[in-house]
């Protein structure tokens, strides 16, 4: 059975066709996250039709090999479309040999240079893991990120920072779950812990939300998603309702109260809390959180 090859044009899907072999030194065009710019043919055709190539910039800024290829159904330049790579079919220029030749002795002492950042990349790698393992020597080890023991492990080290706030943890789907709790400990402080067991991010494109799992991931456990859900006593809703209700001319000081309330602990066993209004004209608020005849005051 033949297998028939398409290219991605502007007027859609063309059939494509084999390119020709292209002589030593001739230019190419190449785009592509860490790949874009030009570079020079340095071998015939293997058999798969494939030619190496060499980048014929500088190596500052890469971080992979100098070293590329074209394939056997890639594209004129003159018939570019999108990222690929394309033989420049608009100029024909060829490199001169001694110049490609200079490059790839350069791509290959570059080559060496990768690999030995590589071998100390390792080596880091490597001592990082045992230094978790001994600070924390409490999780459990999760070398197949069971879902289960992630979450076990979530639970343990919210303890063990927050020894007297409640927590609960729900699954919201797969690789998905919420940590809430009432009162007490900040978004904030939550969420320096939850972020060790958060295994994916973003690409440096923005569009794609990728598995980036690091060495805690890959002892303790990872999740996709992670959210945090802080509710509060009435008692704490009510001041808020009562500083909405006062907004208007004095907008920036309730919301810098509320942002206080949020983003503070507030103890678990707390007598009160006080909202003073010291003047109507200039309106100021003070917070109190007692505990044990500990004030925690914040003038805003």
């Amino acid at each position: 059975m033949s297998t028939e090859i398409f290219n991605f044009t502007k007027n859609g899907l063309q059939k494509a066709s084999p390119r020709p072999q292209l002589p030593f030194g001739y230019r190419i065009y190449q785009m592509g996250y860490d790949t874009e710019g030009y570079y020079a043919v340095i071998s015939d055709n293997n058999e798969n039709g494939v030619q190496k190539t060499v980048y014929m910039g500088s190596s500052e800024y890469r971080k992979s090999t100098m070293f590329s290829y074209i394939d056997k159904y890639s594209r004129p330049l003159s018939k570019k479309f999108g990222i690929g790579t394309y033989y420049d079919d608009l100029t024909n220029h060829v490199y001169r040999r001694e110049q490609v030749e200079a490059q790839i002795k350069i791509a290959n002492e570059y080559d060496v240079v990768l690999k030995n950042k590589a071998i100390k990349k390792e080596e880091r790698r490597l001592q990082t893991i045992n230094d978790l393992k001994i600070q924390y020597n409490y999780l459990e080890l999760n070398p197949n990120n069971e879902n289960k023991i992630t979450k076990s492990n979530i639970v343990k080290l919210l303890k063990h920072h927050f020894p007297n706030q409640k927590f609960s943890i729900r699954k919201d789907y797969y690789n998905s779950y919420t940590i809430s709790w009432v009162n007490g400990i900040s978004v904030e402080s939550v969420q320096r812990i939850s972020n060790n067991f958060n295994s994916y991010s973003f690409d440096e494109s923005g569009d794609y939300y990728d598995p980036t799992p690091d060495e805690f991931n890959g002892l303790f456990g990872g999740l996709k998603y992670i959210s945090l859900d802080r509710s509060f006593t009435e008692d704490i809703y009510e001041i808020f309702n009562t500083v909405n209700d006062r907004r208007g001319e004095h907008n920036d000081q309730c919301t810098r109260l509320n942002q206080f309330l949020h983003q503070c602990d507030i103890p678990d066993n707390y007598l009160s809390i006080n909202v003073d209004f010291n003047s109507m004209e200039v309106l100021t608020f003070e917070v109190q959180l007692q505990q044990n005849s500990v004030t925690t005051t914040a003038l805003l």
